[in-house]
C-alpha cells in the first residue's frame, strides 16, 4: 500500500485530541461543556455533493507521532509487560485520526470548514507487516482519504517507525467513515474526491474494488450486489459441496467406526471449539466517550483485541504471539455510556502456527437482560509453535470453523453480514 504524501508538518497524539476537542467541543452527559462556535456554519453546508468542491488524496494527508522515544509515562501505556507495543492502543489512535483526516479533507464552498461529525462505519482491514516495532521509538502514523461515496470515506493509513535511519512499515490500516450533519444527525454531503495522477488514480480504484463488499451489505448497494453477498454468506445460505464435504471429514474422525450409539470422541491433538470460549465484562464508563457522547469505537477494538490476544495466549500456551490481522469489523450499533459490554470470544480456526480468534460484542441491558449486538472481530494470530487443531462440536461452530476459516483463506470473500440504520453510506 503507497500513500500519496506530501509536506506537512507531524503533530504529536496529545495535540490530535487537543485539535478535535477544540473543533467539535467537550462533551458531557447532559451536552456540551462549551458551544462549538463552528456549528453557526451549519447550515451553509450544502445538500449536494456537486456544490462542494473536488479534493485530491494529498490535501487530506496527515501524520502523527506518537512520542514513545521521550515520553516515559506516554511510553507506559503503551507496552506490554514482555516489552512489546500493545497493538490495543495503536488502534484506538487509528480511529482518533481517521476521524482528524476526514476533517482535514472536507471544506464548504468558499474554503471554510465545519465539524461533520464522524462515525465509524468499517474496519476493513488492518495488517501488521513483519517489522516488529520498539516500544522505546516514535511511531509516525501516515494517513489520507483515498475513495469517498456520498456520505463516506475510505481512510486509508500506514504505521511506520525509525530504525537505522530507515523507516520501516508496521501496519497498515483501512478505515470507512461516515459523516453527519451537526445538527439533523443525518448522512451529509462530503467533498468528492479527483484523483491527481497514477498513484492516486491506483489507491481509487483500490478503495472502490474492497468497498463493494461493504457496499453489498447494505441498503444503498444494487440488487445484484446484495445478491452477491447473500450468495457468500454462510448465514444466507449452506456451505459449498467442497465445505460440506470438509464438515463431513470433521464429523467422522470424532465418530469410530465401532461406536454405534454415535457418540463423539475428542480427536487427537485437537481442542474442542466449546472449550476455547474466554469472556469479559466492561463497565463502559464516561472517560471513555467520544465527541457524541458515545463510547469511543477504539476503545471497543481494543477491548476486543486484548480479550483476543489473552484467548489465544491461553490456547498457544504463550506470550510470544503476534498479531496479524483483524478485518471486516462494522460498527452494527452504538454504544452508550455506562452500557455493560459483554465481549466473548472463541477460537475458531487453527492452522500451524497461526490462530483465527473471533470476538462477538454486545450490550447488556442489567434490568431486563436483554442484548443488543455492537461488533463482530475477527483476530488472526501466530504463535511461536504449532497449535492443537480446533474441532467444532455442534452445526453452529462447524458454520463458525468454516467462517473463521475463509477469513484466513479468502479474505475478499468475509464480510460481516448488517449495518446498522446509524451509517448509512
Amino acid at each position: 500500500m503507497t500513500l500519496s504524501p506530501k509536506e506537512v508538518k507531524p503533530i504529536e497524539i496529545d495535540q490530535a485530541k487537543k485539535t478535535l476537542m477544540e473543533i467539535y467541543g467537550n462533551p458531557t452527559f447532559k451536552g456540551m461543556d462549551v458551544p462549538n462556535p463552528n456549528l453557526q456554519g451549519a447550515a451553509s453546508i450544502p445538500d449536494s455533493q456537486q456544490e462542494l468542491p473536488a479534493r485530491s488524496m494529498h490535501d487530506s494527508y496527515q501524520e502523527l507521532v506518537i512520542p514513545l522515544g521521550h515520553n516515559t509515562s506516554l511510553r507506559e501505556n503503551y507496552m506490554t509487560v514482555a516489552q512489546r507495543i500493545r497493538f490495543g492502543r495503536i488502534l484506538e489512535d487509528l480511529d482518533l485520526f481517521a476521524v482528524l483526516i476526514c476533517y482535514t479533507h472536507n471544506l464548504i464552498p468558499g474554503g471554510h470548514r465545519v465539524p461533520l461529525p464522524t462515525v465509524t462505519a468499517l474496519v476493513d482491514r488492518i495488517e501488521l507487516l513483519e517489522y516488529h516495532p520498539s516500544p522505546y521509538k516514535d511511531l509516525l502514523l501516515c494517513g489520507q482519504v483515498t475513495w469517498v461515496g456520498t456520505s463516506s470515506m475510505e481512510v486509508t493509513m500506514e504505521v511506520r517507525q525509525e530504525d537505522h535511519s530507515l523507516l520501516q512499515k508496521v501496519m497498515t490500516a483501512r478505515f470507512v467513515m461516515a459523516a453527519r450533519h451537526p445538527i439533523t444527525e443525518k448522512a451529509a454531503m462530503v467533498n468528492p474526491l479527483k484523483p491527481d495522477g497514477p498513484r492516486e488514480e491506483y489507491l481509487y480504484k483500490l478503495g472502490e474494488s474492497l468497498l463493494m463488499y461493504f457496499y453489498m451489505c447494505t441498503a444503498s448497494g444494487s440488487k445484484i450486489e446484495r445478491n452477491k453477498r447473500m450468495q457468500m454468506s454462510l448465514m444466507k445460505v449452506p456451505p459449498s459441496d467442497v465445505e460440506r464435504d470438509e464438515i463431513h471429514q470433521l464429523y467422522l474422525q470424532t465418530t469410530p467406526k465401532e461406536n454405534d450409539a454415535f457418540e463423539t470422541t475428542q480427536p487427537e491433538n485437537a481442542v474442542w471449539m466449546k472449550d476455547t470460549k474466554l469472556m469479559n465484562m466492561v463497565i463502559c464508563q464516561p472517560e471513555e466517550r467520544n465527541m457524541y457522547n458515545r463510547i469511543f469505537g477504539g476503545f471497543l477494538m481494543r477491548m476486543a483485541c486484548e480479550l483476543a490476544w489473552a484467548n489465544a495466549s491461553r490456547y498457544c500456551r504463550s506470550r510470544s504471539l503476534d498479531l496479524e490481522i483483524l478485518d471486516h469489523v462494522i460498527f452494527l450499533n452504538p454504544v452508550e455510556i455506562g452500557s455493560l459490554l459483554l465481549l466473548s470470544s472463541k477460537i475458531v480456526y487453527t492452522e500451524s502456527k497461526t490462530m483465527q480468534v473471533k470476538v462477538h460484542a454486545e450490550v447488556l441491558d442489567p434490568e431486563t437482560t436483554s442484548t443488543k449486538t455492537t461488533n463482530y472481530f475477527f483476530f488472526t494470530f501466530n504463535g511461536p509453535n504449532d497449535v492443537p487443531r480446533v474441532w467444532p462440536h455442534t452445526y453452529e461452530e462447524f458454520m463458525l470453523y468454516l467462517e473463521g476459516k475463509r477469513h484466513i483463506k479468502y479474505p475478499d470473500l468475509t464480510a460481516v453480514e448488517e449495518v446498522s440504520e446509524q451509517h448509512p453510506v
